[in-house]
Order: C-alpha cells, then structure tokens, then sequence
C-alpha cells in the first residue's frame, strides 16, 4: 500500500510540475509582450521628448528674442510717447501680457520636459525589471520541465521495479 501511496504522489507531483512548467510558459510570453509594448513606447517617447525639448529652447530663443524688443521699444521715447497718446498704453500693456505668457509657458514646458524624461527614466527601469523577471521565470520554467521529466522517469521506474508488488494490491 505504501508503495502505491509512493507512486500516486510521484505522479501528482510530474503533473504539478507540468502545470507550474505551463503556467510560468504563459506568464513569460505575456512577459514578452509586455516587453516589446514597452519598447516601442520607448521609441516613440524619446523622439517626442527631443521635439519638445526643441520647441521649449525655440520658445526661450523667441522670448529672449521678444524681450530684447520690449527693453529697446521702452528706451525709445517717441515709441513710449505714441503709445500712451494713440493707445493709452495699451500696447506696451499687451507686450509685457505676452512676455509673462510666454514665460509662463515656457515654466510649464519645463515641467513637462521634466516630468516626460522621468516616464522616459522610470519606463527604462520598468523595462529593466522586467527583463530580470523574464530571465527567472525562464529559469524557472525549465527548473519545472526539469522537475517534470525527473518524477515521470521516476514515477515509470519505480512502477516498473515494483509492479510485482503493485498487481498483488490491485
């Protein structure tokens, strides 16, 4: 009877280690794919990134550019005069508007950039992670198969060193 018992557990031990070699080989090509989404979010992320790093250093350029304008426009004084007698002054009130708008959107641009380069970061060492996870679930799928094959061939040996004992109980 022991024997029996001995055998039944070896059997449901190779078929757990089938299901856990089944299990952790459907886990690694979700791993996969995971991957691959992840690289290509990669790829399209770094271009962007540099795009609106280009946009943001054209924006600085623009308002440096705007700026040197406003100070040079304000020491001319027939400009300042004209201003003020033809529009009340509102023309110099709107260019300083632009420039703070333009300040402040260059502020948010670089919170932007800040915030895109760590997705890039964190999304790189997602990437990294989970490639190590990808390698121990591999070694971990065959460490199953390995289990598997060992306790059928165990399993089919001591069924055959036994059977004179094994037909005596059945």
């Amino acid at each position: 009877m022991g024997r029996l018992l001995v055998l039944l557990i070896l059997i449901l031990l190779a078929l757990v280690s089938a299901a856990g070699y089944i299990f952790v080989d459907q886990s690694i090509i979700a791993g996969k794919i995971k991957i691959a989404e992840g690289i290509q979010e990669l790829k399209i992320g770094y271009p962007e990134l540099e795009e609106g790093r280009l946009r943001m250093e054209a924006g600085k350029k623009e308002l440096i550019e705007g700026q040197d304008e406003y100070d040079q426009a304000r020491k001319n004084l027939f400009l300042v005069l004209a201003d003020r007698l033809l529009k009340g002054g509102k023309g110099f009130r709107d260019a300083r508007k632009r420039l703070q708008d333009g300040s402040d959107r260059i502020k948010e641009g670089k919170e932007e950039y800040r915030d895109g380069k760590k997705r890039i970061n964190e999304g790189e060492i997602e990437l990294l992670r989970g490639r190590e996870l990808l390698k121990q679930a591999e070694n971990m799928r065959g460490a199953f198969a390995f289990a598997a094959a060992f306790f059928f061939i165990l399993t089919v040996l001591l069924g055959f060193r036994w059977r004179r004992s094994l037909s005596r109980l059945v």
